[in-house]
């Protein structure tokens, strides 16, 4: 990809990795944070809360929700709700 190699000419990565640079204990308490992180979202407790606020933020873009029970319900059991 050209442009690709155009950025890189103009702005080069550093030759360490910014990783290599930290302390180490830095390193293992940021490595620690991140597995956490990985295994408390894929908890289905937090999915389903994670649904609930994506859904409550996209209500008021549905005008027809006040007004179709139809489609509130339809809604509400979606199990998994992805943004477009």
């Amino acid at each position: 990809m050209p442009w690709v190699r155009d950025r890189l000419l103009r702005n080069p990565r550093p030759y360490y990795p910014k990783s290599w640079l930290w302390p180490e204990e830095y390193a293992a308490t940021l490595i620690q944070k991140t597995v956490r992180q990985y295994f408390v979202q894929r908890e289905e407790e937090v999915q389903e809360m994670r649904d609930f606020w994506r859904k409550l933020d996209m209500e008021p873009n549905l005008p027809d929700m006040d007004t179709n029970p139809f489609l509130a319900k339809k809604f509400a059991s979606l199990q998994t709700f992805h943004k477009n």
